[in-house]
């Protein structure tokens, strides 16, 4: 973290700090069916046309398919019964026809996004930007850019703006999934797709998402800090801020996983993805457990935070897991020869939503839900025997991977030492 203030601390890339509070990622749903006229009709599974393949410049790296993250979980991994993972489990093989949304380039789009408040959010619009002008099939100059600005009523007005200019598209990463649901069902009203880009709304009524699924996240971290500790002992959770999507669902998918193991006693707190708020909470909860094996976060930046505070008073660190992986982890995991496993939340995920937004605009069938695990190239869950592959030495704690650029990209973006 390089400053105090409220605004520029560091978060997962989602929301701003409230003290000892705990990215909406989201999911929506569409039946299947045969082939209609209709927006957005799903269709037959096999007529799908992956979106990176057509668009992406081979000189690009990161959006490419391969295999599904492996995880501890593996084939172990149950379904879970919150309404996202039920909603990605029913949109998994939906197809969607999109020639009703067929037009001619260059296109005039509104991207509503995070926004540049911190590192995750600075390369998401990079990693967009950069995507949109490679393809050479958007008006750039005429684009619609709605930065969240940590408030829900911006992202409302700016898809209430899109459909008010009749923009071909709309791409969106919602920071509330009910808060948004009606403008995006006002926007599909009006024939315009809307493509959910690592966050979602809860409602049907949108054209594709891709996204990583936070329950799954939360899950196979839990599970590789339980089988990591023998299924017993005392495990510290950190979350991010509470009653926000992101921190409840990856919670959902921790919950799961501890309950496989009843020998785990879990002591739980909100450090709000903040540096900061993590060493004062973490500095608590070593004065009142004298034996942690475990550390659970929903974001590193929050395990940079306690592992400063296990320092302070010269405890043993233990194992961490974990979702979201900052630099600045990285850098000290690297430092302290830590053992941790470590689960991608991507934000170049936003070129595979821009891929995904050309092949709607080109008419190309498309997946309701793409998991952009398994879209992407180097995102699969690791630990430190990989920690030298994405660990970016001459950039800075705020930079999250995995690189979709040459270094020099992300140091001409603010992101140098």
């Amino acid at each position: 973290m390089n400053s105090s203030s409220p605004k520029h601390r560091r978060l997962r890339g989602r929301f701003p700090i409230v003290l000892l509070s705990s990215i909406s990622l989201a999911a929506a749903a569409c039946g299947s069916g045969s082939t209609a006229s209709t927006p957005g009709t799903a269709v037959a599974p096999s007529t799908a046309v992956a979106p990176s393949t057509a668009v992406a410049p081979s000189t690009t790296p990161g959006v490419v398919a391969s295999a599904a993250p492996s995880s501890t979980a593996g084939a172990t991994r149950p379904v879970m019964t919150d309404e996202y993972s039920q909603q990605v489990e029913r949109l998994k093989d939906v197809v969607v026809d999109t020639s009703a949304f067929k037009a001619d380039p260059p296109w005039t789009v509104a991207t509503i996004t995070e926004g540049p408040i911190n590192g995750w959010g600075t390369i998401f619009d990079l990693t967009m930007n950069t995507r949109m002008t490679e393809t050479g099939k958007f008006n750039m100059a005429k684009q619609l850019y709605v930065p969240w600005d940590y408030d829900v009523a911006n992202m409302q007005k700016g898809i209430e703006d899109a459909i008010a200019q009749k923009v071909d598209a709309i791409l969106l990463t919602s920071m509330s999934r009910s808060g948004l649901a009606a403008s995006v069902e006002r926007a599909t009203n009006a024939g315009i797709p809307v493509i959910q880009c690592m966050a979602g709304v809860s409602t049907d009524k949108y054209t594709a998402e891709v996204s990583a699924p936070p329950p799954i996240m939360g899950y196979d971290a839990a599970k590789a800090i339980a089988e990591k500790i023998g299924g017993k002992g005392t495990v510290v959770m950190l979350h991010g801020i509470a009653g926000i999507d992101a921190a409840e669902l990856g919670s959902v998918g921790a919950h799961a996983a501890f309950a496989e193991y009843p020998g785990i006693r879990l002591v739980e707190q909100n450090a709000n993805w903040s540096t900061v708020d993590a060493v004062n909470v973490m500095r608590t909860i070593l004065v009142q457990e004298p034996k942690i094996d475990g550390l659970y976060v929903g974001g590193f930046e929050m395990a940079v935070g306690a592992i400063q505070a296990f320092q302070e008073v010269g405890r043993d660190i233990p194992f961490i897991g974990g979702s979201s992986i900052t630099n600045g982890f990285l850098r000290v995991a690297k430092d302290l020869n830590l053992d941790f496993f470590a689960v991608h939340f991507p934000p170049a995920g936003s070129a595979t939503c821009v891929d995904t937004m050309v092949a709607v605009l080109e008419g190309r069938p498309v997946q309701k839900y793409q998991d952009v695990w398994n879209v992407m190239d180097d995102v699969q869950p690791f630990g430190p025997e990989k920690l030298d592959d994405y660990l970016k030495p001459n950039l800075n704690d705020d930079y999250v991977g995995p690189a979709m650029y040459p270094d020099q990209v992300y140091i001409d973006a603010g992101f140098g030492q």
